[in-house]
């Protein structure tokens, strides 16, 4: 239980700093003839619809002066809290009879991580497909009025098929990365901690933030064609990335497959760093308040 509200935590901290570079990123990659870089893709977003357009799908309103987030940050939130649990259980899978999380190897944490990303898949394929359909959306005329709109026009138009569209791109994106994230940050740590006496709140915050950053570089490639794959109808790739890959390659060139690099990589230190830092303190706040939990 501990680990779940430590995890949901770090998702809302990932959610509030990162989300706007998410968007920018989504736009550059789904439309690489409108936004020329990153800052171009910031002006013109908030030229055209306001600070708001850049939380597509976080939605805030007000309800007696208090600030509640829409269904949109419920569902993001979720989708964050699930993999460090995830993880947490995939280091017990792979730990051998009596060994402790600090003993474990950098394959074991890298297995424990990749476990975590394919066990996610069922529920970040339509969340991810819902949430990049809607950050696409301008204009004042806009397909979905919200998420669970949404997800009922996608399964009206194709059934559970195409609420699914990019389950074979997420899939290479989330395993090795989840991989990479986890066992890279863990490695971290223990290094700080053995050349350190105790753990600093800096020392979580690089551990994120350069997780997070190598996460990308091994994540992009797949994260391009996901994006391309879920902004699409359902028939447009019929063979998936198989259809989509040597069409863009063709078209755009392998350096595509690294487009919208820039705003991920500067949202990945300071929202990756931020979730683990939280991750870290809610950890020892309900360690030392709610040890039975």
């Amino acid at each position: 239980m501990n680990h779940i509200l430590a995890g949901g935590f770090g998702g809302l901290c990932t959610t509030l700093f990162g989300h706007p570079l998410d968007t920018i990123k989504v736009r550059m990659q789904s439309k690489p003839n409108e936004y020329r870089n990153t800052w171009d893709a910031v002006f013109k977003i908030i030229s055209r619809e306001g600070p708001s357009g850049l939380y597509k799908v976080n939605i805030i309103f007000r309800v007696n002066k208090l600030i509640f987030w829409d269904r949109g940050n419920r569902i993001t939130l979720i989708i964050n809290e699930c993999p460090f649990f995830i993880e947490y259980l995939g280091k017990q899978l792979v730990a051998k009879p009596n060994q402790r999380n600090e003993d474990l190897a950098a394959t074991q944490l890298f297995l424990a991580g990749m476990f975590s990303g394919f066990t996610t898949i069922p529920l970040s394929v339509p969340g991810e497909r819902i949430k990049c359909l809607l950050q696409m959306q301008t204009g004042r005329k806009k397909a979905f009025t919200g998420f669970i709109d949404c997800a009922i026009k996608l399964f009206h138009g194709g059934g559970i098929k195409n609420l699914y569209v990019g389950t074979c791109a997420t899939i290479l994106r989330d395993l090795p990365a989840s991989g990479v994230y986890f066992s890279v940050y863990d490695i971290i740590m223990r290094l700080f901690t053995y050349h350190f006496k105790e753990t600093v709140m800096w020392h979580s915050i690089f551990a994120g933030g350069f997780a997070g950053m190598i996460n990308w570089v091994v994540a992009m490639p797949a994260d391009v064609l996901k994006s391309r794959l879920q902004i699409s109808s359902i028939d447009k790739y019929p063979r998936g990335m198989r259809s989509l890959l040597p069409e863009i390659l063709r078209e755009e060139g392998p350096w595509v497959l690294y487009r919208g690099v820039m705003p991920i990589m500067i949202r990945a230190i300071p929202a990756n760093a931020t979730c683990f830092f939280g991750i870290e303190i809610a950890m020892k706040i309900l360690d030392a308040h709610f040890p039975l939990l």
